[in-house]
C-alpha cells in the first residue's frame, strides 16, 4: 500500500505539472460573458535557436492544432477577439510577429481560409475551419483582403491568391486586433489554438493508469 501511495503521489505531481506547462492556456469563462473555450498561442519553433526555422505554414499549423485536440482559433465576435488578444498578449510579444517588405507586421495564424473559384473576389468565399458563420463578424485591416500576390506551386489552390487568415498590424495604425489575407507559406511565427472543451492530458492519464496497474501487479505478486 505504501508503494501505491508513493506512485499515486508521483502521478499527482505529474498532473500538477500539466497545470504549469499549460500556463499559456487561458479560458474565456461564461462568468465573464465568454464561451468557456480555452486558447493558447503556439510558437512555430524556438526563436532563440538559430538552427531552427521559427515559421510554419497555415496548413501545418492547422494539422498541429488538431493533433493538440483543438483547432486554429475562430474569432467570431469582437469580444472573443479582444479577449484572445489581451489574455495571450498577442500584440505585446515580438516573437509572434515578423515585418514584411511593405513595413507591415504579420502575426499568428487564425482558423480562416478562402475557397475560391473564377468569380471569387478577395473578400468572398471565406470560411472558418469549424464551419461557423463567417458573416457574423469580420475585422479586416485597412485595404484588406487584397489578394496582393499569387501563391506559387506546390501550394497553388484554384486561383492561387492570398487565401489564409492571420493577425496583422499596419505600421502607424492603432495597436488593435486586425486581419490580413496572406499566402499559405508566408513565414508566420505562431498560431492561435482554440479548445472546446480543454483536452485531457492523455499521455499522463495513460502513464498514471499504467503505474497504478503496475502497483497492483506487484501487490498480487507478493
Amino acid at each position: 500500500m505504501k508503494k501505491l501511495l508513493i506512485i499515486l503521489g508521483v502521478v499527482s505531481l505529474l498532473f500538477g505539472s500539466i497545470g504549469v506547462c499549460g500556463a499559456t492556456l487561458v479560458q474565456w469563462s461564461s462568468d465573464d460573458g465568454g464561451n468557456d473555450h480555452w486558447y493558447e498561442v503556439v510558437e512555430a519553433d524556438d526563436p532563440n535557436d538559430p538552427n531552427d526555422p521559427n515559421y510554419i505554414s497555415w496548413s501545418a499549423a492547422a494539422v498541429d492544432a488538431e493533433e493538440r485536440g483543438g483547432y486554429l482559433a475562430t474569432l467570431t465576435s469582437p469580444e472573443e477577439e479582444n479577449f484572445v488578444n489581451n489574455a495571450l498578449g498577442i500584440y505585446t510579444n515580438n516573437d509572434y510577429w515578423f515585418k514584411d517588405g511593405a513595413d507591415n507586421w504579420q502575426g499568428p495564424w487564425l482558423g480562416g481560409y478562402q475557397v475560391t473559384d473564377d468569380d471569387s473576389t478577395p473578400a468572398s468565399d471565406w470560411k472558418w475551419v469549424t464551419g461557423e458563420a463567417w458573416s457574423s463578424y469580420i475585422n479586416w485591416a485597412n485595404g484588406e483582403p487584397n489578394d496582393a500576390g499569387p501563391e506559387p506551386p506546390p501550394n497553388f489552390l484554384e486561383n492561387g491568391h492570398e487565401q489564409y487568415l492571420q493577425f496583422f498590424w499596419q505600421e502607424g495604425a492603432p495597436i488593435e486586433p486586425k486581419w490580413n489575407d496572406i499566402v499559405h507559406n508566408s513565414p508566420v511565427h505562431a498560431y492561435i489554438v482554440e479548445y472546446n472543451p480543454i483536452p485531457e492530458p492523455n499521455t499522463i492519464l495513460l502513464l498514471s493508469t499504467g503505474l497504478i496497474g503496475f502497483a497492483g501487479f506487484n501487490r498480487r505478486k507478493k
